[in-house]
């Protein structure tokens, strides 16, 4: 799996702003998470998941996306 930050920012030291991507290959189909994470030190803290999967199939491409809050 790969993991690469995209994006960082300290938020002028009151909080984190931060876009990461992993990816992972394999022969029958790929998956992706990218993941935003940002939080204000003491008022509030969110993550934003949006999750890509793809199988190959027939050299046909199905992509599947989802996006969850916490």
């Amino acid at each position: 799996m790969i993991s690469v930050i995209l994006y960082e920012d300290e938020l002028a030291d009151s909080g984190v702003s931060l876009l990461t991507v992993k990816v992972r290959v394999m022969p029958t189909c790929w998956f992706l998470l990218l993941r935003f994470w940002f939080r204000v030190d003491g008022v509030l803290m969110r993550l934003r998941d949006t999750r890509m999967h793809c199988i190959f199939k027939d050299d046909h491409q199905q992509p599947e996306a989802s996006h969850h809050h916490a």
